[in-house]
């Protein structure tokens, strides 16, 4: 196999993977629809998304999204 029918092969394992794991909403922080467009846009969404965390006495610190999951998760 050549170099360039190796990376054809990586490029479609990544997008096959992409499509599987791609979110059914839309990111809760994110600053535009679609997927991120590079390492600064998911840094930023990131720390949007640290900004929104919170604890309470005896509780760790979650996001909203955490404490959705663990209130509403099966137990």
């Amino acid at each position: 196999m050549t170099e360039r029918d190796e990376r054809g092969v990586v490029r479609k394992a990544e997008d096959a993977l992409d499509r599987a794991t791609e979110p059914e909403y839309e990111r809760k922080y994110a600053s535009h629809p679609g997927p991120p467009v590079d390492e600064a846009d998911m840094v930023a969404e990131q720390q949007r998304e640290g900004a929104a965390v919170w604890a309470g006495p005896g509780v760790p610190a979650v996001t909203d999204a955490q404490w959705k999951g663990l209130v509403a998760s099966p137990g």
